[in-house]
């Protein structure tokens, strides 16, 4: 065992968000700061969990492997869980590359932003976001950032939650 159960983890990660101060509007259900305080616990508790405990145990309590293998690994993460199995590996980003960070005033909860988003989608845009999903992953691992306004051009996301985020056209522009 690990000596204390998820339970004893998860308040010790509450306690550390208030003693952090982490702000209310933050805590829109498991996200970020969760996991940020999760981590924060577990150090504090010994490690009691290993990393790849803590991305199954975050995994679980925010439902997206993606998010939770970002928050806990930092930089590119691709990840995803192939039967009972969680994959993921780091994509090297080059050190040239700066990151700008657009928060809004207002919150988008991810139930809603996915409600946004078609059933189905045409073979064509599928194709389209695959492609670009390549080419991220190796105009990043290669250096070539020239590519990364191509890259990142979505068809499946993007043009629907618009309606929620009408400024996000002019941001990606």
């Amino acid at each position: 065992g690990l000596g204390r159960d998820y339970g004893d983890l998860l308040r010790g990660a509450k306690e550390v968000q208030d003693q952090l101060n982490v702000r209310e509007e933050c805590l829109l259900g498991f996200n970020h700061a969760d996991v940020g305080a999760l981590v924060a616990a577990n150090e504090l508790n010994g490690r009691l969990l290993s990393p790849l405990q803590l991305i199954k145990l975050a995994n679980r309590l925010e439902g997206h492997v993606d998010n939770a293998t970002a928050s806990l690994l930092g930089g590119a993460v691709l990840s995803l869980v192939e039967g009972e199995e969680l994959v993921f590996t780091a994509i090297k980003v080059p050190s040239s590359l700066r990151v700008v960070v657009f928060v809004p005033s207002f919150q988008m909860p991810t139930k809603e932003a996915r409600e946004v988003l078609p059933r189905q989608v045409s073979r064509e845009d599928a194709v389209h976001n695959a492609v670009r999903v390549g080419l991220l992953v190796a105009a990043l691992m290669g250096g070539r950032l020239e590519l990364l306004r191509t890259a990142t051009q979505d068809r499946l996301h993007q043009p629907y939650r618009q309606k929620l985020f009408p400024q996000m056209g002019a941001l990606f522009d």
